[in-house]
């Protein structure tokens, strides 16, 4: 399954000779092939089982490298004009100048934060220095370094690929360059150089030569804020689409959109197809009022999939039997995967059993939403530096039930806190590692049921212990992140805390006996974090494509 291991990691290892010495643009983040064909990364984990899934989800993204690969060969050995050229070197310039913003604030915010930077700017490593000089020989020598970069930019700017070796015609790639260090270097000295707004493609005038890739680039940089998961639901669902119309967007028919729409029904819930078609239509919709492919009716106008709005949710409660299998003897530490959180795998059930909220809601808690007032223990769930909230009536302040201050919730956070961790679950890097860890030990311990096991399952308990006691729905909707207009928000007082308490210890769950989790020591939550932080960086080696590139052409 395409992993070996060294020393005591996992690694995903493949063989992809046709991109030998080149970088592939998984979903993941890029990943450079080597000289010897191989593309070969860090799993970050030495579980074999954690690895085998790990590697099953990378192999599926170079499948979809390889097909998109297979359907833009016939784009290979068109005919490249001057305008193409210029074309791809202006989007070179404003792809890599955006990049060195999105660092520079991401590196600021972790400065003012107190946490580690990932990666340093652009402008901070003054590469302009040790340039080529401008010239006949210096020109010649900086354009051999940029052939890796050429047929990227060519192919996300036109959709055509270059063929044969770089040539004279490539000398706008070399003055576009020049403008990005010496921009560079003026924002290194404090200057303000804003980015250059992104190209637009050259058309004949009904967008023909507009590409899937430079659509979803386009979207991208008008919307800077999107989160991680939204990025990666455009992305997948526009490559997805395009796929399977083996057209330029310009091309696409509605007959091809209803086609896709159809499998995807086949495929995937309801809901979650009306999801993946909405993905596709936004940025669709977005190219076309900003004139990218000419003047045509929107092929996504009025294809919609019957019945998702009225679906029932594939997510339903946990019955009273199948919590007490759950909770029923409690996994030991050892057995849990460092990528489930170790300890996190334990208190995130407890806590979505009582607070019914979100996985991501409860995995990026910070130790600094943890708050006590007059005794109450409570979580505010609140936009962080980790993650945003689904919507702005999501913030909320959720006590702590009895039950969960019984189980020794108040003593794991003092520990958390007094090893200087900011976080509440210092081992989790990514809440997938959660989920990929939880629903087969749920399977494993009620059987297969027709819905989705996974911790969400216990944001629907909730509700429904809720109704049944019955609390009022304005009381439980706070509670949840549910809020009721008007009068939920009156709950998110210090007074609204004390009151919420009162209700949400009226929930019980009759014959379900619960085990302390196993406490930690100051010290195991350290390693937890030194753990932590040697994922991250197996993570972040798969996304350093210009550091990786500026190696590579050394």
């Amino acid at each position: 399954m395409y992993i070996i291991q060294r020393k005591q990691i996992f690694w995903f290892s493949r063989k992809l000779k046709d991109f030998t010495g080149r970088f592939i643009q998984l979903v993941s983040g890029p990943q450079l092939v080597g000289k010897n064909g191989y593309i070969r990364f860090s799993l970050g984990t030495g579980n074999r089982r954690e690895a085998e899934q790990l590697a099953r989800r990378f192999a599926v993204e170079v499948d979809d490298v390889l097909n998109r690969h297979e359907s833009l060969k016939q784009s290979s050995g068109q005919t490249i004009s001057s305008d193409d050229i210029n074309l791809a070197a202006a989007t070179m310039q404003t792809y890599l100048l955006a990049a060195d913003e999105t660092v520079y604030k991401s590196a600021l915010e972790a400065v003012l934060s107190g946490a580690e930077v990932e990666r340093t700017p652009d402008r901070e490593a003054s590469f302009i220095h040790e340039l080529p000089p401008p010239g006949v020989m210096g020109d010649a020598e900086l354009l051999l370094q940029l052939r890796s970069l050429i047929p990227f930019f060519m192919l996300q700017a036109t959709g055509k690929l270059p063929s044969g070796p770089v040539d004279a015609r490539y000398i706008p790639f070399v003055t576009a360059f020049r403008q990005i260090t010496e921009t560079l270097d003026k924002r290194a000295e404090g200057k303000f150089i804003p980015t250059p707004p992104a190209p637009k493609p050259i058309t004949s005038g009904n967008g023909s030569s507009c590409t899937w890739d430079y659509l979803l680039e386009y979207y991208h940089n008008h919307h800077k804020d999107l989160s991680p998961s939204s990025v990666s639901l455009y992305n997948r669902n526009i490559r997805d689409l395009a796929f399977y119309a083996k057209c330029p967007p310009a091309e696409i028919t509605r007959s091809q959109i209803i086609g896709w729409r159809d499998e995807l029904v086949n495929t995937v819930a309801k809901k979650t197809a009306l999801t993946r078609l909405s993905a596709a239509r936004t940025v669709y919709h977005y190219a076309l009022n900003n004139e990218l492919l000419g003047e045509r009716r929107n092929p996504f106008v009025d294809v919609s999939v019957a019945g998702a709005k009225t679906a029932k949710s594939s997510r339903r409660e946990f019955s009273l039997e199948a919590l007490q299998k759950i909770f029923r003897n409690p996994p030991s530490i050892d057995d849990i995967p460092a990528s489930a959180g170790k300890h996190a795998a334990l208190w995130i059930p407890l806590l979505a059993l009582y607070t019914g909220a979100r996985r991501e809601e409860l995995t990026g808690l910070l130790i600094e939403e943890v708050g006590e007032v007059e005794g109450i223990l409570y979580l505010h769930f609140k936009d962080n530096t980790l993650r945003k909230l689904k919507k702005d009536t999501c913030e909320r302040m959720t006590p702590m039930h009895i039950e969960i201050i019984r189980l020794g919730f108040s003593e794991y956070v003092a520990t958390v806190r007094d090893s200087g961790a900011d976080r509440l679950f210092p081992g989790v890097v990514n809440s997938d590692g959660l989920t990929d860890w939880f629903v087969p030990f749920v399977k494993d311990r009620i059987g297969e049921y027709d819905f989705k096991q996974d911790v969400h399952s216990f944001r629907h308990t909730l509700k429904t212990a809720a109704r049944n006691i019955p609390l009022p729905t304005e009381i439980h909707d706070a509670i949840t992140g549910h809020k009721t207009p008007g009068v939920g928000s009156s709950y998110g007082s210090i007074a609204g805390v004390k009151t919420l308490k009162r209700e949400i210890d009226k929930v019980v769950y009759a014959d379900v006996v619960l085990t302390p989790p196993a406490m930690p020591t100051v010290d195991d939550i350290k390693a937890l974090m030194a753990d932590a932080e040697r994922r991250r960086i197996a993570g972040r080696n798969r996304k350093r494509i210009n550091d990786s590139k500026k190696q590579a052409e050394k």
